[in-house]
């Protein structure tokens, strides 16, 4: 199961169409500038989840190390390799949990441990929806990261 984010440049086309002599700065700029913006978003991603973690001791680190791109001058995709990270991010509903290749599940309650085959996982009623609350939060860098970008590619 995977999340992903995708940034797009809008206009691209157009830009290219009227900014003929810089044709070899823009894409550039373009790639660089939405990676930057990407990095952003995932650091943005990884301070939500860290902040937001109930248990952080039983963290296994692989929400928040799971994040990468992919992409090109035009867009970038984040996505993110954890599979539970869908779930974390925009929610679950009720559902049944068994172990592993016929293991039995095992956890600490209390200072006792407890085993069973199945359990009834409550669902996530609540997610962190990390990736739109980073969007919001960061959407107006993307502006000033092209601007900054471009004007470095044009020196």
């Amino acid at each position: 199961m995977v999340v992903s984010i995708r940034l797009t440049v809008k206009g691209f086309d157009k830009v290219m169409a009227r900014v003929q002599n810089f044709k070899r700065i823009i894409p550039i700029a373009g790639k660089s500038g939405v990676m930057e913006y990407a990095d952003m978003l995932i650091r943005r991603m990884q301070m939500i989840i860290n902040g937001e973690m109930r248990y952080p001791e039983q963290s296994t680190g692989e929400l928040v190390g799971g994040f990468y791109t992919e992409g090109d001058e035009t867009g970038i995709s984040i996505y993110n390799s954890a599979p539970h990270a869908k779930w974390v991010d925009k929610g679950a509903p009720p559902h049944m949990i068994s172990g592993k290749r016929g293991n039995k599940l095992a956890w600490e309650r209390y200072g006792q441990w407890n085993t069973a085959w199945v359990v009834s996982h409550p669902g996530i009623a609540n997610p962190m929806r990390f990736s739109e609350r980073a969007v919001e939060e960061t959407k107006y860098a993307i502006k000033e990261i092209m601007r900054n970008k471009i004007n470095q590619m044009m020196r």
